[in-house]
């Protein structure tokens, strides 16, 4: 079983990319296809394609956002978040921690820069995201390899990491980082307090 593919999982995840640059295309793909997990990609050059797949009822089990094809990205997550849960993930080409807190106050769940991924970071990222976020946009219990993982490289980090589901919801995770940086515990944050708090 490819690492991280649910246990009772009988398809692949189907997950966009929009991305109109073909060079980071590739690079995405390539770095996507190296996690060994079960995906089926389709890609996109602009975000009407995704907001149609919606709202036909296509499934779309993740969201993967470039940064390069000249749409605003806060408008492009706000308008998937408006049609659906599913989770986003923005690359970026630079590390701006302003920015970062408005991509995901427009609903995303992660910010990534391109030239810092590789395949781990990926994997990772996408395996920490699907097994909290479901389609519902609640957070499930189902079986992930590679959680605890993730849980230790995020508690490592030298960045406040944190995740949330709804713009207007709590803290699903936040590592001690990012609680001590606000001056609050973990317990103190997660399931209590959210980004507009």
């Amino acid at each position: 079983m490819p690492i991280g593919q649910r246990r009772n999982m009988d398809k692949n995840l189907c997950f966009v990319l929009l991305e109109s640059n073909p060079e980071n295309t590739d690079f995405i793909l390539k770095n996507v296809t190296q996690t060994q997990l079960a995906l089926d990609p389709i890609c996109v050059t602009h975000s009407s394609e995704i907001e149609e797949m919606l709202d036909s009822g296509k499934r779309v089990d993740l969201v993967i956002i470039g940064m390069t094809f000249g749409e605003d990205v806060s408008e492009v997550v706000k308008n998937i978040r408006s049609r659906n849960l599913v989770p986003i993930i923005v690359l970026g080409a630079v590390e701006d921690e302003e920015f970062e807190r408005h991509i995901r106050d427009a609903g995303a769940q992660d910010y990534l820069i391109k030239n810092e991924i590789n395949a781990r970071t990926i994997r990772r990222t996408i395996g920490y995201i699907l097994r909290h976020v479901g389609k519902q946009g609640t957070f499930q219990n189902t079986d992930y390899e590679w959680e605890d993982t993730f849980k230790g490289l995020a508690e490592k980090s030298n960045t406040g990491i944190y995740l949330y589901v709804e713009p207007d919801g709590p803290f699903k995770y936040v590592n001690d980082k990012f609680a001590r940086m606000h001056g609050y515990a973990t317990e103190e944050i997660i399931d209590k307090l959210g980004p507009l708090d």
